[in-house]
């Protein structure tokens, strides 16, 4: 980590790869985590996704009640659990 002339900036290096930094406030902060957590609404995920490959079946995704369920014509209907708590993924167990 480097601290660069400005003392609310940094920058990190690894591998050839780096990402820069600024100190930001703690209403900033809770800003930017309520806008994350209104991305990540699992409701985001109801529908039907078309893949890119000609040959795929469209993934198809819905919400029964409070729960989310995954549509295949081979895994029939699998339950989807919602990981709201870290970044929004979406998984079937």
């Amino acid at each position: 980590m480097n601290i660069t002339d400005d003392p609310k900036k940094m920058k990190m290096s690894i591998n050839n790869e780096s990402a820069n930094f600024s100190k930001i406030t703690e209403e900033e902060a809770e800003k930017y985590k309520l806008e994350t957590k209104a991305y990540y609404d699992p409701d985001f995920f109801v529908g039907e996704w078309k893949s890119d490959v000609a040959t795929e079946s469209p993934l198809k995704i819905i919400k029964e009640g409070e729960k989310y369920y995954y549509l295949s014509e081979f895994l029939e209907k699998k339950q989807l659990s919602y990981d709201s708590y870290d970044v929004g993924i979406c998984r079937y167990p």
